[in-house]
């Protein structure tokens, strides 16, 4: 008859077994976003990003009542680390993680778990050319250029305010473009909006 701790001693051995097959994935497919057909996958340096977020959607969206009414997307989520500092930070409308990498999703609901914020996160398991950013929305992305620029050129960025990190959208001026002091050098604002706000630089 099997005790308790032999049953235990199994359980246990099964708990490492997933997660030691969960972390060779995760390596896996972090190894394989850097292929260039693949969503960008590196940490960003959310306390320098996340000031210069909050000042754009400050002065192209503007107060949290406006906030509210916009959905907030974030394409190639990773981890949801923006997702979620965003989700904490604004009452939106609705906050959308999407990742089409299971494992790296995974490790996202976990490492945010108990995370307070003032939106849900939804986490969509999906391509990102297949997702439909519904207006009005704010896509925050850290992609390559040809991923941006085919969201674009595919219109499904239509309508939407776009805060693309680092990569610009080929062929597209931006509205405006912010200098940042970490190793990721810049931020590409657009503002596909039916009625856009007006440009101009956003201080530090």
């Amino acid at each position: 008859m099997v005790t308790f701790l032999q049953g235990l001693a199994v359980f246990l051995q099964v708990v490492i077994g997933v997660v030691i097959l969960w972390y060779l994935a995760f390596l896996f497919e972090t190894q394989q976003s850097s292929k260039k057909d693949r969503v960008l996958y590196h940490g960003s340096n959310i306390k320098e990003q996340g000031k210069v977020v909050k000042k754009v959607l400050e002065k192209y969206v503007g107060e949290e009542q406006e906030i509210a009414k916009y959905t907030l997307y974030e394409p190639g989520a990773g981890m949801g680390i923006v997702a979620y500092y965003l989700a904490a930070a604004y009452k939106w409308k609705q906050v959308v993680a999407i990742e089409i990498g299971p494992a790296i999703l995974v490790a996202g609901k976990i490492r945010f778990m108990l995370a307070r914020t003032k939106t849900a996160v939804t986490w969509v398991y999906a391509d990102l050319f297949k997702v439909d950013y519904a207006p009005p929305g704010v896509v925050y992305c850290y992609l390559f250029p040809q991923l941006i620029t085919k969201l674009y050129t595919e219109k499904k960025l239509d309508n939407c305010l776009v805060l693309s990190l680092t990569f610009a959208i080929e062929g597209l001026e931006p509205t405006e473009t912010i200098e940042l002091t970490s190793w990721q050098k810049r931020m590409y604002v657009y503002d596909l909006r039916k009625v856009p706000a007006k440009s101009g630089k956003v201080g530090k």
